[in-house]
């Protein structure tokens, strides 16, 4: 509301000690004290808390109320998609991409000095190829952890 007939000023700022995925750890010190994120003014949040729930999956689809807003001016592969991927395929890429390394780094490391690696198992896993969707592959990146973690315990 106004006070003295003057109109309220629209408050955009977060303060530093506001926590989010972008601007946590490290990063958040790189920041000026105060944030501005227009998208958070008080009319953008007014105008989206007006939008009624079931309109926001309106025929089955997510994002109806802004796919309706921006059907004119976005590409109909991209208004008609129903996922934006996953980061999955990107593993996919960073496992072939880094596939001896990653067998490099179990095959010399701790869980197989102690004998808790199948080693002939994982050397015909190193030679597979993967069909589309087949994301065994992450059991990989899980040994790596588990790797990573044994090689620096004191």
């Amino acid at each position: 509301s106004a006070r003295n007939g003057q109109t309220p000023k629209i408050q955009t700022r977060l303060s530093a000690t506001t926590r989010h995925s972008a601007l946590s750890g490290r990063v958040i010190q790189t920041f000026p004290k105060h944030v501005r994120i227009p998208l958070l003014s008080q009319p953008v949040m007014e105008a989206c808390l007006r939008v009624p729930t079931w309109m926001c999956v309106s025929e089955g689809k997510n994002r109806s109320v802004a796919r309706a807003a921006f059907a004119d001016a976005i590409p109909h592969d991209v208004l008609n998609r129903r996922s934006k991927g996953s980061y999955l395929n990107f593993a996919g890429v960073v496992y072939k991409e880094n596939r001896v390394q990653l067998r490099g780094f179990l095959m010399s490391g701790c869980l197989r000095s102690q004998g808790l690696l199948d080693v002939t198992a994982l050397e015909e896993f190193f030679q597979r190829d993967f069909p589309p969707r087949d994301f065994s592959f992450l059991r990989i990146f899980y040994l790596c952890m588990f790797e990573n973690w044994l090689r620096h315990q004191d």
